[in-house]
C-alpha cells in the first residue's frame, strides 16, 4: 500500500494536477493531496491555517499540511465530481439555467471569502468544481500559475502585473460564465450578443475593462446575477439537478472499462517498501506515474 504522510494513496484526481485522492484513516475520510511545489514552509502552513477557516458549502475545505520525502502537500477535502472545465469539455455549450447555476454556487463561496477578506485569485473552469449532487464549490484559492490554461480568465490588470483583488475576481467569474455560454473573448472584448438581455448587462459590468465599474465583490455580483436570473428564466431557473447529471456524465465517462488503468491500479502493481510503499521510487519518477492516464 502507497502512503503520503501517513495518507492512503487511491487515485489521482482527474480535475487538477497535481493531486491525488487519498483515505485519512484517522478521521475516516477522502480526502484530495496537492503538491506544492516550490512553496515556503512556513507560509505554506500560514496560508493553510488562513484557508482552513473558509468553513463554507461552496468551498472545498483546507484541512491541514503534510510533507513527503522533500515535498509538501495541502489535505483538504474530497468532492465527488468533476471540474467545469471536464464538464464543458464533454457536453460543449451549457444552457443558461445550467451555467447560472454553476456560477451562482462559486459566487456564494467567492461571496464567503470576500466578507472574510480573502481573494481568490484564479477563478476559472478548472477550479470550479461540480459534485454528484450537483453543488459548485471553489478550489485552490490563490495558487495562480502564469502559464497555466486559466490565464484567459484573469482581468486586464492582473494580466498587467497588478495584484489579484475582489473585483478581478468578479471579472475572472464572468469571464468563465462567458465560457460556459460559447462567449470567448476576442481582442481582450466579450461578444454577449446572443446572451439574453437582462443577464448579458451584469456581465457586461463584471467584465469592464475598468475595475470600477465592476461590482466590487462577489456578493454584488451574486445579487445581480440572481436578479437577472429571475427576470429572465423565471423563479424556478436554478438546474442543480441537470448538473449534477452532468457531472455524473463525467465520472462515468473516465471510470470506463476502456480507460487506461487507474494511478490505484498502477501503485497496486508496484513493488513497495517496507513502510510507505513508494521508499524505492525517487520524488521525481513518483510524480510521473502518478500522473499517468490523463
Amino acid at each position: 500500500m502507497a502512503y503520503i504522510g501517513g495518507y492512503e494513496l487511491v487515485e489521482q484526481l482527474p480535475h487538477a494536477d497535481p493531486m491525488v485522492k487519498a483515505f485519512d484513516r484517522t478521521s475516516g475520510r477522502y480526502v484530495a493531496l496537492k503538491e506544492q511545489p516550490g512553496l515556503d514552509q512556513t507560509k505554506l502552513q500560514f496560508d493553510a491555517m488562513i484557508l482552513g477557516m473558509l468553513d463554507h458549502p461552496n468551498i472545498a475545505r483546507i484541512f491541514s499540511t503534510t510533507a513527503e520525502d522533500g515535498l509538501w502537500y495541502l489535505v483538504q477535502e474530497w468532492v465527488d465530481g468533476a471540474d467545469l472545465g471536464a464538464i464543458r469539455d464533454q457536453a460543449g455549450r451549457l444552457t443558461v439555467p445550467q451555467a447560472v447555476t454553476a456560477v451562482r454556487g462559486a459566487l456564494r463561496g467567492l461571496a464567503f471569502a470576500h466578507n472574510r477578506q480573502i481573494v481568490h485569485g484564479d477563478v476559472s473552469l478548472r477550479h470550479i468544481l461540480v459534485s454528484t449532487n450537483g453543488e459548485s464549490k471553489l478550489i485552490d484559492f490563490g495558487v495562480a500559475v502564469p502559464d497555466q490554461p486559466s490565464h484567459r480568465y484573469r482581468s486586464p490588470e492582473v494580466l498587467a502585473g497588478a495584484p489579484a483583488t475582489k473585483r478581478s475576481d468578479v471579472f475572472s467569474t464572468a469571464a468563465v460564465l462567458a465560457d460556459l455560454l460559447g462567449v470567448r473573448p476576442g481582442r481582450g472584448h466579450f461578444d454577449l450578443s446572443g446572451i439574453d438581455r437582462s443577464i448579458a448587462g451584469v456581465m457586461a459590468s463584471a467584465l469592464s475593462e475598468n475595475p470600477e465599474v465592476r461590482q466590487a465583490a462577489g456578493a454584488q455580483l451574486l445579487e445581480d446575477l440572481e436578479g437577472a436570473a429571475d427576470r429572465s428564466l423565471g423563479s424556478d431557473w436554478p438546474a442543480d439537478a441537470a448538473l449534477s447529471q452532468l457531472a455524473c456524465s463525467v465520472i462515468a465517462e473516465r471510470t470506463a472499462p476502456t480507460e487506461p488503468p487507474s494511478a490505484a491500479a498502477e501503485i497496486g502493481n508496484r513493488p513497495s517498501g517496507p513502510r510507505h510503499g513508494l521508499k524505492n521510487s525517487s520524488p521525481r519518477g513518483r510524480r510521473r506515474w502518478w500522473r499517468r492516464g490523463y
